[in-house]
């Protein structure tokens, strides 16, 4: 603040009649006894003489809208599961959400459960933390007797997902737009079509029209 270089970027002229941006810092977010970071800050610091901070007077600043969405999830049915009889049920959440659950397949065999349901989940965004946009799946093996039995779990990063639903508000089919990616590289690698054909442009059809246009003033 006391260089001169600074005092410089708050001076007003007629060549100059506002404040030029200052610089940015970037500070890494981390918790005591951790080297892990969990975000980063964006800020700048100003110390101003009482004239100058009478003179501009405070922005109010504030976040971004926050929207109510909903995670749907479908759950089919399991295979492969290492026991030979067992009460399964699905239990799912998206970071600290209320954990929904399926109904118990009741007395199945080979690990084949099926459920066919599905479960809604709601979730607003922005989310606070990348974190809180893991979906966890659960398998459980429900006791009548004693409590139940964890089976296995597995765990879905759907961060950038919800960032996509949020930033262009609309539903977002997970899976569908991951096979659509896939098949539009796959199509562009191999050269059957390039990206201009797959978002539904044939690039032609002007040409082909000037073209014909150009035959006829030839024929006169």
């Amino acid at each position: 603040w006391f260089h001169r270089k600074w005092q410089a970027l708050d001076e007003r002229s007629e060549a100059n009649p506002g404040n030029p941006l200052k610089p940015i810092e970037v500070r890494r977010l981390t918790r005591d006894g951790s080297l892990v970071a969990r975000g980063q800050l964006y800020a700048w610091v100003e110390i101003r003489k009482d004239a100058a901070a009478r003179r501009d007077p405070p922005v109010a600043l504030e976040g971004p809208e926050r929207r109510e969405f909903e995670v749907r999830v479908v759950v089919w049915a399991s295979k492969d599961v290492p026991f030979e009889m067992g009460d399964y049920y699905v239990q799912a959440q998206v970071g600290n959400s209320r954990p929904q659950k399926t109904d118990v397949h009741w007395r199945c065999r080979n690990g084949k459960a099926s459920w066919n349901w599905r479960l809604k989940i709601g979730v607003e965004l922005p989310l606070a933390s990348p974190d809180l946009g893991r979906l966890s799946v659960q398998l459980w093996d429900q006791d009548v007797v004693k409590w139940n039995d964890i089976v296995g779990e597995a765990t879905v990063d759907l961060y950038r997902w919800l960032l996509k639903a949020y930033h262009e508000n609309r539903a977002v089919n997970v899976f569908r737009e991951v096979n659509e990616a896939v098949a539009r590289k796959k199509a562009e690698e191999q050269g059957l079509a390039t990206a201009e054909d797959l978002a539904g442009s044939d690039g032609s059809s002007d040409d082909d029209d000037d073209d014909d246009d150009d035959d006829d003033d030839d024929d006169d």
